[in-house]
């Protein structure tokens, strides 16, 4: 459908991808589904101070190699003082727009299909504590007396009734520490069920939970004179294949502040690394069989749900430090997030995680008055920019018409950005949304 693309590496969906439900006033209305990525990022190079919360989205009816693309990932809003969960109103909301394949206008609607995060975000969306609750699993009713285990279901019925009635106690500390729900206004309620449409995300719960605590773990039980050893021997080992070089250094001395492709590609050496020095066998069995949860993971193979199951069983028995990780817990729920959301790579949050970069260099160009106005502005020039590049249609008195040459498509920039930015970006007090626009490829109008 054109108005879902702005660049021609797109994808074009056509109107029969995604569903008519019927018309509006002689629109057709068109359901869209999403997953929709929220985060808090640094507006600082150095990553530790001005925090900016950020949502961005994907098609969710996308195929993998197009959700891979950096043009299929979309800016939606920013904001240093409107919270996540205010920013995701206009989201929810229906937009007119123009489709260029049916040549007419449609009223969008936005179906959330999933809510990608990381676990302090995907407890938020879903009015939760965090993993430091007793009850610490936004998805069931899990405690640490058996964490490997999938506990009674939360349901929205439950957990909203349990918010009415803390909102009427003078003291609901109790029940929030019993619970692990926390009272606070959630628009998501009212559109999908948080607790099932918010999946595990491979990033954090494969690379930055279970890979990141076994191989700390393995890395804090060596002696002193192994660690070395294992320094030694990771340097020696032949890395020309690999993206790029893990060392030493950078592995076991920075272990706390690695990237989750950093442990991604020690995770395929580490059980040879550990086994060179002779660590305990229950390690290196257990860097095995996660090594291979994460191969066959990446190459869509096996039944990785069993694979993963097989793997906390294991650490339940052999290694019950790492089986009481609130992280680990999340794994138990892996086959319904695959039943209802499909594979675990479809919803990875690795390309939202790169476009942070892109966002934080913009904000370098500005005077900060204003970073999340002046980023929406920023991302709105730049889809303006891409749309009009591709062929796509602007509203000019009360036709649309679409710009056939490069003059014609800078002089209808110059003398239509203000009117334009004004229809593509909404603000809500202090929150800054950029455009979703449409465009048609030169070579399919």
């Amino acid at each position: 459908m054109a108005l879902m693309d702005t660049t021609s590496r797109v994808h074009l969906l056509t109107v029969p991808d995604l569903v008519i439900q019927s018309s509006w006033k002689g629109s057709a209305i068109v359901s869209v589904p999403l997953n929709i990525f929220i985060d808090d990022l640094s507006a600082d190079q150095s990553r530790r101070w001005s925090p900016l919360h950020a949502v961005q989205m994907q098609i969710a009816g996308l195929s993998l190699e197009e959700k891979r693309k950096s043009a299929n990932t979309h800016f939606i809003s920013a904001s240093d003082k409107v919270g996540i969960l205010d920013q995701m109103v206009p989201i929810c909301s229906a937009v007119h727009m123009f489709d260029a394949s049916m040549m007419r206008p449609v009223l969008v609607i936005s179906h959330i299909s999933s809510i990608i995060a990381d676990y302090q975000m995907m407890s938020y969306v879903c009015n939760h504590s965090g993993p430091s609750a007793k009850k610490f699993c936004p998805k069931c009713m899990a405690d640490k007396t058996d964490p490997i285990k999938k506990w009674e279901m939360r349901t929205p019925q439950s957990t909203r009734r349990l918010i009415e009635r803390m909102g009427l106690m003078q003291h609901p500390k109790q029940m929030q520490t019993d619970t692990g729900i926390k009272a606070y206004k959630n628009t998501l309620w009212d559109y999908l069920n948080p607790h099932r449409d918010t999946p595990i995300g491979l990033l954090h719960f494969m690379y930055l939970g279970l890979a990141k605590h076994l191989i700390q773990y393995c890395y804090e039980n060596l002696t002193s004179e192994k660690k070395q050893m294992l320094a030694l021997h990771l340097e020696s080992i032949d890395q020309s294949q690999f993206e790029y070089k893990v060392t030493a250094q950078s592995m076991f001395k920075y272990r706390d502040s690695r990237q989750g492709k950093d442990f991604k590609l020690y995770l395929q050496l580490a059980s040879f690394n550990f086994g060179y020095v002779r660590a305990e066998q229950k390690h290196i069995q257990a860097l095995t069989k996660l090594a291979l949860v994460s191969r066959h993971m990446q190459n869509m193979t096996g039944n990785i749900s069993e694979e993963v199951t097989a793997y906390l069983n294991f650490i339940k028995e052999n290694i019950p430090a790492l089986a009481r990780k609130s992280k680990a817990h999340l794994g138990v729920h892996l086959e319904d997030d695959i039943e209802f959301h499909g594979h675990p790579l479809h919803y990875i949050e690795d390309q939202f995680e790169k476009n942070h970069r892109t966002i934080r260099t913009g904000i370098q160009h500005q005077n900060g008055h204003a970073k999340s106005r002046d980023t929406a502005s920023q991302f709105a020039k730049y889809e303006v920019i891409s749309h009009l590049a591709t062929g796509g249609y602007m509203k000019h008195g009360i036709l649309l018409e679409k710009t056939s040459s490069l003059k014609e498509k800078v002089y209808l920039f110059r003398n239509s950005w203000d009117s334009q930015l004004r229809l593509m970006k909404t603000s809500v007090k202090g929150t800054h949304y950029g455009p979703w626009l449409g465009s048609k490829t030169e070579n399919q109008s």
